[in-house]
């Protein structure tokens, strides 16, 4: 019997990939710069920023800057581990089994 378990798991890793997709996460598949990297080049905040010049913001602007590359690599993380609860399940099961049966 096919196990139902894995299916359902499979649909939370796509929707992961979505969503990685979307906030371009998946920099490291798609050779984009991360979301961090883009905040940090991309912003006309910091010392020769448009919008706040100074050297208090050019350091706020790298503790955004990580907080979204700590933020972005938990997300990673998390999709990483959900892919290895997938990848330890059998594809097949007995049709005993309460995983065949979601």
């Amino acid at each position: 019997m096919l196990n139902k378990k894995k299916e359902a798991m499979w649909r939370v890793i796509q929707k992961f990939d979505e969503a990685r997709s979307s906030i371009g996460a998946d920099f490291d598949h798609t050779g984009a710069k991360s979301p961090a990297d883009k905040f940090f080049t991309e912003t006309d905040i910091g010392k020769e920023g448009k919008v706040w010049k100074s050297t208090l913001a050019e350091t706020i602007k790298g503790s955004i800057a990580d907080a979204i590359g700590g933020v972005t690599q938990w997300f990673n993380w998390s999709r990483q581990d959900r892919y290895e609860d997938w990848n330890k399940e059998p594809k097949w099961v007995g049709k005993n089994d309460s995983r065949g049966k979601w």
